[in-house]
């Protein structure tokens, strides 16, 4: 106050200011919300802290302050010359000693003639010397990073340079070129290695089968050319323990000499059965980053089958590479080793550009913003995870159940089913009719299907695979494929929903997300209900074909394949149209999805306008009833409809008379919970023959109608 200035007085009141930073805010954001705060705790300073404390009821404690432990101090003239007086008198400012930090950690900034100075009062049961100092030196950069720079997301904001990471992560300067951060996608995908070395998860790569006399020096050269030309292929991950910085980082060679691990089979006879274990186990494989196990992230193999009959193999963790870019990888080498074979001259060699560092820039201003966040928070808010239970009557699950549990059955189950080239003509019509794309319509499928057989009744989440490379970056060689979820509303669900509005809603939702930035799948767990299984969707379109010296050769192409997830993968190859479903059998039973889909897809196409009309009955279950329909007609006794269950409980009281979801009641249970309700209904005067009216009884899993009458 200005009337106070010239007093003398101990004029001081601590504020509590809260700032949040959910979401992660832009600077600028934070900088609107700080000021908001700061001048709504001066509006109303007028409240004692003491009053304030004892009107929250916080329990105080002798070992530290209440509600905050670290203060911010402004001055705004800090002038700590010496002033001459009158009669020859100077004044000279006596620093004091602070003995007792009022405070576990408090910032001092006072302005002064040539700028600011800043002062730390701290604990020295907390905090070192080197570690207050350490943490001014961030703070300062992070002033110089938030000036001008409005628009930049506080994650993104690095408290260490390049030549101080160099030092953290103990690096030597003249062998690696560049130390670059992760994106959201790549520190997902390291994460998912490091709470599970032994995962095979995140394994990816390709197989191809050469039927030529292979020259395998040409071959060797053109794979570290390709190799050594993009900077995601010569990485390193260096793991960080610094608090103040990353979990870890890419550190990028200046050059790499590859190794080619050559398998003779020659001498051996070899099974297409053999070949495709062989080549499951040099790909699927677990990839691990700690000290003493460091794997590395790109690796090259060749197996000689015989003098003409070869398979190259590429062997990579997912955060190094797509499908697109191993797509692109095996076509530049391939057309790079047949022009030096055939060219007698200098041959022309195909590049492709590494822009990866790029976009690992344009990842960390797009991924996880404070729009993006702010977007999926609202939108995921009433969503809950699917719960496909199996019912115990189903004897195929039964015995996939026990297969299960006695270690027989396979961990990944690959479902396929390849749909006719009319009907996939007829999808392509149908879309350009709706004016969506193929991707969305099986999108829409899938969720129909799903919906069906988890019985949802609220909204739930798929997951789908998106490619997301910006303009640019067609050709780029690296990991930029993201995970968005996709809500399944039940208000278009219904049965009386059209498929129009279906297929328009799915477009919407599209559209809304298209211009939002990626959401990194460790947000994403933390905004949404996690469930027993989560359920992928892809659509695939860039398979490469493969024509190498004059032979159309075969494509191994190997994929990740996570536990908890159901994924249902559509693949376009050679304008031939693939259904795949891969999941683990001792966590899901597919049911026949992909007949049920693809029966769906055929009523659709064939006229069905509303997804009450659709049938999600597949051929099997259709026979099934036609069967039961066909028994000798019974007539009915003429009786209260509580008598044949009492009958039926006392000859068989442990035969499960009601299937809710994973609950089964028996014969006993439905009798005793009837007689329990009709002692009810007499002690509040009901008589018999009177009608009682309908009766809600609600748990998570189901609802039962009761019209009780006695």
């Amino acid at each position: 106050y200005a009337e106070l200035e010239n007093l003398i007085g101990f004029f001081v009141n601590a504020l509590v200011i809260r700032t949040k930073i959910q979401d992660n805010p832009t600077v600028g954001d934070l900088l609107a919300q700080v000021k908001e705060s700061v001048l709504g705790a001066f509006s109303h300073q007028d409240v004692p802290s003491e009053l304030m404390l004892e009107a929250l009821k916080v329990e105080r404690s002798l070992n530290h302050a209440p509600i905050a432990q670290v203060a911010f101090s402004y001055i705004k003239e800090l002038k700590e010359s010496n002033r001459a007086l009158a009669d020859s008198i100077e004044i000279t400012p006596i620093k004091s000693a602070h003995i007792v930090a009022k405070y576990d950690l408090t910032l001092f900034v006072g302005e002064t003639d040539d700028g600011f100075q800043c002062g730390v009062e701290y604990s020295t049961d907390l905090f070192s010397v080197e570690t207050v100092a350490l943490m001014m030196k961030h703070y300062e950069r992070v002033l110089e990073l938030m000036c001008g720079e409005y628009s930049i997301s506080l994650s993104k904001i690095d408290l260490v340079d390049q030549a101080s990471l160099a030092r953290l992560l103990q690096i030597d300067p003249d062998q690696y070129e560049s130390i670059l951060p992760f994106t959201a996608m790549q520190r997902d995908l390291y994460l998912s290695s490091l709470l599970d070395p032994n995962t095979l998860d995140n394994s990816l790569g390709y197989a191809v089968e050469l039927h030529h006399r292979l020259n395998v020096d040409i071959w060797q050269d053109e794979l570290a050319r390709f190799h050594n030309s993009q900077s995601v292929l010569r990485t390193d991950i260096k793991a960080c323990a610094a608090p103040f910085a990353d979990i870890a980082y890419q550190c990028v060679n200046k050059t790499q000499i590859i190794k080619l691990n050559l398998l003779d089979l020659s001498g051996t006879q070899v099974t297409n059965e053999l070949l495709q274990i062989q080549i499951e186990a040099l790909i699927r494989r677990p990839y691990q980053f700690d000290a003493d196990h460091h794997d590395a992230l790109v690796n090259y193999h060749l197996i000689k089958v015989s003098d003409e009959h070869w398979v190259t193999i590429l062997a990579t963790h997912h955060l190094v590479m797509d499908g697109v870019a191993y797509a692109q990888h095996l076509s530049t080498v391939a057309q790079n080793y047949e022009q030096r074979i055939n060219c007698t001259e200098q041959p022309v060699l195909v590049t492709k550009p590494d822009c990866y560092p790029d976009y690992i820039q344009f990842d960390k201003e797009q991924a996880d913003s404070h729009a993006t966040l702010g977007y999926w928070r609202e939108q995921v808010a009433n969503v809950e995870p699917l719960n496909y239970v199996v019912q115990p009557h189903n004897m195929a699950v039964n015995k996939i159940t026990e297969a299960a549990q006695s270690g027989t059955i396979a961990r990944r189950v690959h479902r396929h089913q390849e749909l006719s080239v009319a009907h996939w003509e007829a999808v392509r019509k149908h879309s350009r009719r709706f004016r969506i794309t193929p991707t969305l319509y099986f999108k829409t499928l899938y969720v129909l299907v799903l919906n069906h057989l988890c019985r949802a009744e609220s909204d739930f989440v798929i997951s789908e695979f998106r490619a997301a490379r910006p303009k640019g970056h067609q050709e780029g060689i690296g990991c930029y494929y993201s995970v968005s979820p996709f809500i399944a509303s039940q208000s278009v669900l219904k049965s009386t929903s059209t498929l129009h509005d279906l297929f328009e809603s799915a477009r919407s939702q599209q559209k809304a997300t298209r211009n939002l930035g990626t959401l990194s799948i460790f947000q994403q767990a933390q905004l949404m209900p996690q469930g027993r299984l989560s359920f992928m969707y892809n659509f695939i379109h860039f398979y490469p074909k493969l024509n190498l010296m004059g032979v159309d050769e075969d494509i191994y192409q190997i994929e990740i394949g996570v536990e908890s997830q159901v994924q249902f993968a559509v693949k376009v190859i050679r304008d031939e149209l693939h259904l795949h479903l891969d999941y683990d059998g001792r966590l899901f039973e597919d049911n026949d999805l992909l007949d049920r889909l693809q029966a769906v897809s055929e009523q659709i196409l064939a006229g069905a306008r509303t997804v009450g009309e659709l049938s999600f009955v597949n051929a099997n279950e259709r026979s099934q009833l036609s069967l039961w329909g066909k028994g000798s007609a019974q007539t009915i006794k003429d009786q209260l409809i509580h008598t044949p269950i009492e009958t039926q409980a006392l000859s068989t009281p442990e035969a499960p008379a009601i299937l809710m979801g994973d609950q089964t009641l028996t014969y006993r249970d439905v009798n005793t919970r009837a007689n329990q309700l009709a002692h009810f209904l007499i002690e509040q005067g009901v008589e018999p023959g009177q009608s009682v009216g309908v009766c809600l009884t609600r748990s998570p899993d189901w609802i039962i109608s009761v019209l009780a009458v006695i």
